[in-house]
């Protein structure tokens, strides 16, 4: 968020906090003392459904980035497995940017949304993805190929509507 500064953009975490384990909460918190030194960093844990759809609503970005620092072979359960919040994401129109490994990136392939900007290899990478998304998203956002945009949406519709045909077949 730094490289975005002095910008319109802002950084919304919303996640979970496992208020049963130590690590999680002391994670937590030092997040949260990071981030109220910060006018464009908001933090939101164990929100409700209603609030979690309304910044979702309102963001152009969807960030997702488990397994970020862990190893993929060592640690594959630290991995999101399918990434159903990516999906959830894209139905509320938002642009996706995703960690390389797991299920969001191959989601985001399977929705044909691989800009080649959107999927990142490291922290480091990760940096530069946003930049570029935010560089590609600006004029979108201001209207300039909204239609094309949207398109995002639909495609995130049908993916589920498609993995819905799927599993009734499955049943059936």
């Amino acid at each position: 968020i730094d490289k975005l500064t002095g910008s319109d953009w802002r950084l919304i975490i919303a996640g979970s906090v496992d208020e049963k384990s130590e690590d999680s909460v002391s994670h937590f918190k030092s997040a949260l003392s990071r981030a109220s030194q910060r006018e464009d960093i908001e933090i939101y844990a164990n929100v409700d459904r209603a609030v979690l759809s309304q910044l979702l609503d309102q963001a152009a970005m969807y960030i997702h980035a488990t397994g970020l620092t862990k190893d993929q072979m060592n640690e594959p359960h630290l991995h999101e497995h399918y990434g159903i919040t990516v999906v959830e994401a894209l139905t509320h129109g938002c642009y996706p940017v995703v960690y390389e490994h797991g299920g969001p990136s191959e989601i985001v392939r399977e929705c044909n949304l691989d800009f080649k900007n959107n999927i990142f290899t490291s922290a480091k990478s990760l940096i530069g993805a946003i930049s570029k998304s935010t560089c590609f998203l600006g004029p979108l956002i201001e209207g300039e190929q909204w239609e094309s945009f949207k398109i995002i949406q639909r495609q995130a519709m049908d993916y589920i509507s498609e993995k819905e045909k799927q599993n009734t077949q499955v049943l059936s």
